[in-house]
């Protein structure tokens, strides 16, 4: 079961530094798109393993130790959703703010009496 165990620590780690990235304030987008294609192929590699019947051999200690793991990847994973989740509605409304600013200032410009109904 070391492989199984193996890449599920590695998808961990991985995850973690997706979401290390995740929490500055301006991310790397080549690095995150270089961590996510990482760990695509390790999640691939996970669909891969045929250890159904040897995890149904693992005493209770090991069972747990997987799960443990599988649990962390499934709570990083939320983690990093929402944190996604987040710089998109951060950026949805920066871009929202900056467009009404636009026209608002092309109104300034054409218009005698400025339409400032954006507002």
């Amino acid at each position: 079961m070391e492989p199984l165990k193996e890449l599920l620590k590695q998808l961990n780690r991985l995850s973690r530094s997706i979401l290390n990235e995740l929490g500055k304030n301006e991310p790397s987008l080549n690095f995150l798109n270089e961590k996510l294609e990482e760990r695509g192929t390790y999640i691939n590699r996970l669909k891969n393993v045929n250890g159904i019947k040897e995890i149904e051999s693992l005493s209770s200690e090991e069972r747990s130790s997987l799960k443990a793991l599988f649990d962390e990847f499934t709570l990083l994973n939320e983690n990093i959703q929402g944190s996604l989740d987040q710089i998109l509605n951060r950026y949805q409304k920066e871009l929202a703010d900056a467009t009404k600013q636009r026209k608002a200032e092309d109104g300034y410009r054409i218009l005698k009496e400025p339409d400032i109904s954006y507002y």
